[in-house]
């Protein structure tokens, strides 16, 4: 299994100071193999970015997880399409419906700090408590 993480679990991993960085830690020591995207490589750079880091410094970041033994990079190749419209619930959460449809596609799930989301999709989904 492979769990797809969710942009604020990469970004809760990668900053100590994160609110959930201790919880994400413990979670993601128990795990054999995690995945990222291109969408979870781009948002948790934008959130290094707002957060003050210089570009390089949070490209660098983005290649020691890429570079971690057990990532596994999947390419966004599910069409928007493929998604059931039952599943968009709007604009703000599109992005985290095609998360967890790419996740599910590829057999597996995302992992996610929000409740919310986990309770929406919670057989494709895994919550990391905090």
């Amino acid at each position: 299994m492979s769990p797809l993480l969710a942009p604020s679990v990469v970004a809760a991993l990668v900053i100590a100071e994160h609110e959930h960085h201790a919880a994400a830690a413990a979670w993601f020591s128990n795990q054999q193999s995690f995945a990222i995207t291109p969408i979870t490589e781009a948002a948790a750079l934008r959130f290094l970015l707002r957060l003050g880091e210089s570009p390089q410094t949070a490209l660098e970041v983005l290649a020691g997880v890429r570079a971690h033994p057990h990532c596994e990079f999947w390419p966004t190749d599910l069409s928007c399409t493929q998604l059931s419209a039952d599943d968009i619930d709007g604009a703000d959460q599109f992005s985290d419906a095609y998360l967890v449809g790419l996740a599910a596609a590829h057999g597996d799930v995302l992992a996610t700090l929000d409740p919310g989301l986990s309770a929406r999709f919670p057989d494709r989904t895994v919550l990391i408590a905090s």
